[in-house]
């Protein structure tokens, strides 16, 4: 978008399925990414997070390249919330309210 601010679109099977914002703060210290999704279950989740920036910012490149630790999630969707992880033979196993699973 510019040089503060970076967009992603997702999509699975050519529909949208996640988009992410990611913009930094006009001093360069604070990545704010905001994001939002469609589980395989049809059911929607988003959130907002807020980021520092640990180190230098990298030479010539778009303002959000570099490295960032992630500070308060805000904003986030009930449905993100929960995930429930349970010990099988195989490992461990993760359900959440979205109707995603996996091992």
């Amino acid at each position: 978008m510019n040089d503060h601010t970076v967009q992603i679109a997702s999509e699975k099977n050519g529909k949208p399925v996640g988009s992410t914002k990611m913009t930094v703060s006009d001093d360069g210290k604070t990545l704010t990414t905001e994001w939002s999704f469609v589980s395989e279950s049809g059911k929607e989740g988003s959130g907002k997070s807020v980021s520092e920036r640990v180190g230098e910012a990298t030479a010539g490149a778009n303002k959000i390249s570099g490295t960032w630790k992630t500070g308060n999630i805000e904003d986030i969707s009930a449905s993100v919330l929960t995930i429930t992880f349970k010990a099988t033979e195989d490992g461990l196993s993760m359900t959440d309210p979205m109707g995603d699973s996996g091992k």
